[in-house]
């Protein structure tokens, strides 16, 4: 980086540092607050519990707690991950200008609301599925330098990203494999192979957790995977519905430039017009059309043929990018591409059929899509636009004051029920009433959510919270 995009970079870092510090905690996040608020660190020992009954996400589960306290470090961290993955998206798309760093910081921020609300505000969310992307994201951007990371490092980074969330451990377990693959064929750089094997531990690890054994055999409380033919086809119908939009129409910032960002590379007009077929199918599937869309509608009807065809357009469009799009990229950019489509495909795939899920699964496969655009978006010149100069801070600066504005109120909302809730509990009362969140869709959950289990006076439960307006 240059000195004028070490300035602009910190410039960028501390407006979402502001930003960050109006984020509402809520859900998983008041059940932490009471642990942590427990003397001699009462939370270590939930951890191996965790281990043993819950999940292997050993680093996610540590995390979710040891930086939810004090606000401001929580915002820190928040916006320090947010420096690390938009850096290194932009490193490895290897964008170099100014304007490209402000558009990798942009797509990495204005993600669709529904995602942001549980991967950034929600700390639970955060250091599951976010942080994961921080150090991923920070060791191929340094393996795909010319200077490479030391051995050992690359085999620490690649134990460290696999003890978050099991879907991107799954891309990571598959990754390794076919690094192992082309290292034995003498095509990519040894250190590749300590990341690959430092993968290999993490992901024993991790799945050497109890939990997955009875997740797998139908015995899990929360987690469950399909056993038959029946139950496969109908946890895939469900969990399309929540995937669908977002795999590629329900990311608009993402969708619109990688449609133009092709359209103008494609030289044929008989590629020109089979990429446009693509996404005029893809606009006409999604896009609302009344209170609901076609995909929603086709869901309720004709949920078979509906994925059928969302699925084959999906991948029609990828296989298009990887045979056709790809030739009219620069060569030292191919293999940076590729690797977008891969983990594009690799991210979403496992979530077709697990259960539960969330907009929060799906910033993996965001932050994947996100590095694709911007590769293609550098390959036509857009980062090099003057004007982008202009509109990517301005969209952004948008964008923080947009969502911190609701962020803001919500916060004063917080901070006003547990001065009431406080108040009451000095009284004794038993039934406490609370303002309701002005913007809910800013907060992860109902708006009573683990409420019980961050204010009681012996059990949870003990303490009945009610809305205002709302009957007992």
């Amino acid at each position: 980086m240059t000195k004028r995009q070490k300035w602009i970079f910190t410039g960028l870092c501390i407006l979402w540092f502001l930003y960050a510090l109006t984020f509402t905690p809520s859900g998983d996040d008041l059940s932490r607050f009471y642990r942590l608020a427990q003397p001699d660190f009462r939370f270590l020992p939930l951890l191996p519990e965790h281990y043993m009954n819950l999940n292997g996400r050993v680093l996610g589960n540590f995390f979710s707690f040891f930086f939810l306290e004090p606000w401001w470090l929580r915002a820190l961290v928040k916006t320090l991950s947010i420096a690390i993955i938009s850096h290194s998206l932009w490193k490895i798309a290897k964008g170099k200008w100014t304007v490209g760093l402000i558009v990798s910081f942009l797509l990495v921020t204005a993600i669709p609301l529904a995602i942001h609300t549980q991967v950034y505000p929600w700390s639970a969310g955060f250091f599951n599925y976010t942080f994961p992307i921080v150090p991923l994201s920070w060791i191929v951007a340094r393996l795909t330098d010319e200077k490479k990371p030391h051995p050992a490092v690359a085999l620490v980074f690649g134990v460290i990203c696999t003890l978050f969330v099991e879907h991107v451990t799954l891309f990571l377990l598959v990754f390794s494999v076919i690094m192992l693959i082309l290292r034995a064929k003498k095509r990519i750089d040894s250190v590749w192979l300590f990341f690959a094997l430092g993968v290999l531990i993490g992901a024993g690890i991790m799945f050497s957790s109890p939990v997955y054994r009875d997740v797998a055999s139908g015995e899990d409380w929360y987690r469950n995977v399909p056993a038959d033919g029946h139950a496969l086809q109908t946890q895939l119908f469900k969990n399309m519905r929540q995937i669908g939009p977002y795999l590629l129409a329900g990311q608009p910032l993402l969708s619109l430039p990688l449609f133009g960002a092709g359209l103008f590379l494609l030289e044929k007009k008989g590629e020109r017009i089979v990429w446009g077929a693509f996404f005029f199918v893809l606009a006409v599937l999604f896009v609302p059309i009344g209170a609901q869309t076609l995909f929603i509608r086709g869901m309720d009807s004709r949920p078979l043929g509906t994925v059928i065809v969302a699925l084959v357009l999906h991948f029609a469009i990828w296989v298009f990018m990887l045979l056709r799009v790809r030739e009219y990229t620069d060569q030292k950019d191919r293999g940076a591409l590729v690797g977008a489509l891969f983990a594009w495909m690799m991210l979403f795939a496992p979530l077709a059929i697990v259960s539960p899920i969330g907009p929060r699964n799906f910033y993996a496969g965001t932050m994947a899509l996100t590095l694709l655009v911007l590769i293609l978006l550098k390959q036509v010149g857009v980062l090099q636009w003057k004007y982008t100069g202009v509109i990517a801070p301005v969209f952004l600066a948008g964008v923080l004051l947009w969502r911190g504005h609701a962020q803001w109120v919500n916060i004063q909302i917080y901070r006003e029920r547990n001065r009431i809730i406080h108040q009451a509990m000095q009284e004794k009362r038993r039934t406490i009433i609370i303002p309701a969140y002005p913007y809910p869709d800013y907060i992860h959950g109902n708006q009573k959510e683990k409420l019980d289990q961050l204010f009681m006076y012996e059990e949870i439960g003990d303490i009945t919270f009610l809305l205002e307006g709302e009957e007992e």
